[in-house]
């Protein structure tokens, strides 16, 4: 917020905070970041991202870098190659996964790199998976060349690729839980369209998958490998044709979700304001399940009490409540995708850690999304995902699950 003028509120402490945050924006003359030209992509690379669809902002970036810079710069198909995201440019924004987004982000920084007088990246290696840094090194090397200050901001161990040690997560482990997972004729609703009136309601294909895992399960793959879109499509998230089902050794139903993009999910809840929507039968039990998940994490999140003026709830503490409210339902599943977002690697493996050993506590299977290698020693299970264009007709993607 600092480094571009605050022109970023805070969304994860509640309304007062964001409002607080906003009328900074607001106040006085045109803020710092916009004044001086600062490029930036946020820990959410979606607050820099305006339009519809990467082809619209892509145009719109070099429509502005074309008014600064003599010559005519990049083409918007130039840069969605340059960053390996010239399939996407027509399809909505809000259907783009986290490492999408940041390419895209990318891309648009690249655009202006000839007009901006500095860029600022913050965390770009939560979302980016090892073999798409490239993208990233090429954004970094055009501002270098032309002079421009870049200023990198990461949290400790984020930009990490050694696995976890698995010794202090089996200290007093709890039989995992195994479950059944099943996909069959399944088709997932790729978001709603961009033209609601003329364009047509896409649907990616999942091939049939039948298997027994062991929780917890890891879903591994690339950036863009459909692999959020096949945990919303197990919790309900998003429109389902065949079927798409978790069985566990207690129930068959929907499994719950902690999303990647955990700050949209709080829909701009402070953590009372989360605890106070649970409904009064449930909350005991998801006050119980909150404090088990702060008992066992190794690093502490802060007080355990109610939050204050002087320290308002964190990150940290905003994931372990939304955690507890879904393992107190006792769902066929819990889902974590990307939890590292936003925490440092210490705090996201005390984080994962303390959410599966409370999860297997309650006989809960755990199925954790990433792209990093972190988690691999204490997985039970892993299924690698991939995605495979289709013919024309067949639909846009097909969505394919290896058991390893």
């Amino acid at each position: 917020m600092r480094s571009v003028g605050h022109l970023i509120p805070c969304r994860h402490a509640g309304p007062q905070q964001f409002w607080k945050d906003f009328k900074k924006i607001t106040r006085g003359d045109l803020p710092v970041g916009v004044r001086e030209n600062i490029a930036y992509i946020s820990t959410d690379p979606r607050d820099s991202l305006a339009f519809g669809s990467p082809l619209q902002v892509l145009s719109a970036a070099c429509m502005f870098a074309a008014t600064g810079r003599s010559g005519a710069g990049f083409s918007p198909r130039e840069l969605a190659a340059e960053m390996g995201i010239e399939t996407l440019l027509n399809q909505p924004i809000r259907t783009l996964s986290g490492g999408e987004s940041v390419k895209l982000a990318l891309a648009k920084a690249l655009a202006v790199s000839g007009t901006s007088s500095k860029l600022v990246v913050s965390s770009p290696f939560s979302w980016l998976s090892q073999s798409n840094r490239i993208f990233f090194d090429r954004a970094l090397d055009s501002y270098h060349q032309q002079q421009v200050p870049t200023e990198i901001l990461a949290l400790e161990g984020e930009d990490d690729l050694a696995p976890i040690q698995s010794e202090p997560f089996r200290r007093g482990d709890v039989a995992k839980p195994t479950f059944c997972l099943v996909f069959a004729g399944a088709r997932l609703a790729i978001g709603s369209p961009v033209n609601a009136v003329s364009d047509e309601q896409l649907y990616a294909r999942v091939a049939d998958f039948n298997g027994k895992l062991v929780s917890p399960c890891l879903l591994a793959g690339e950036n863009g490998q459909g692999k959020s879109l096949l945990a919303k499509s197990l919790t309900g998230a998003v429109t389902v044709r065949g079927r798409a089902v978790i069985k566990s050794s207690r129930v068959t139903g929907r499994a719950r979700l902690l999303f990647q993009d955990v700050i949209t999910q709080t829909l701009l809840r402070s953590f009372n304001q989360i605890v106070s929507s649970v409904k009064a039968h449930r909350r005991d039990r998801t006050e119980k399940v909150y404090q088990k998940l702060y008992r066992a994490c190794e690093t502490q999140p802060g007080d355990s009490g109610a939050g204050s003026a002087a320290r308002p709830r964190t990150l940290f503490e905003i994931k372990l409540i939304l955690i507890a409210v879904r393992l107190a339902e006792r769902p066929p599943a819990l889902i974590l995708d990307e939890p590292d977002w936003g925490l440092s690697r210490p705090d996201a493996i005390s984080l994962v850690t303390a959410a599966i050993s409370t999860a297997h506590g309650l006989d809960v299977p755990v199925i954790l999304i990433s792209h990093k290698p972190w988690w691999q020693p204490i997985v039970g299970s892993i299924l690698n995902v991939k995605k495979v264009p289709l013919n024309a007709g067949d639909g846009p993607f097909e969505i394919r699950l290896e058991q390893v």
